[in-house]
């Protein structure tokens, strides 16, 4: 049986790309930070490579999205951000650790009641 070579070509060059493609797939996960802290604002809130831009007054929130390989999951760590209340500024650190999956959709609320770890 004589072999069709540009018939055998176009199939593999047609093939290559897919099979990059799915050899590439990124996964997602996204974040919500959520602020239930009484009379405080948020900023600069971070967790691994999650980032929230800007600030939360009480009752809003914001999420980021985090794009990767798969291999590059799970993500882990703790919430740091600085908090504003009358007039003073603290960094602040979680006491919990949050690991968040390929195709999370996670929402974390900070509040009164949250344990944290303060720089002094």
């Amino acid at each position: 049986m004589k072999l069709n070579r540009p018939s055998v070509m176009k199939k593999i060059i047609f093939c290559l790309p897919i099979l990059i493609l799915i050899a590439c797939k990124e996964e997602k996960a996204k974040l919500t930070i959520h602020n239930s802290v009484s009379n405080a604002e948020l900023s600069s809130i971070t967790c691994d490579r999650f980032s929230i831009d800007g600030s939360l007054i009480p009752g809003e929130e914001a999420n980021d999205e985090v794009r990767d390989k798969k291999d590059k999951f799970p993500i882990s760590g703790q919430v740091s951000f600085y908090m504003t209340a009358q007039g003073n500024k603290v960094y602040l650190k979680t006491k919990e650790t949050f690991t968040i999956q390929a195709g999370d959709d996670k929402t974390i609320t900070i509040s009164d009641d949250t344990p944290v770890y303060s720089s002094k």
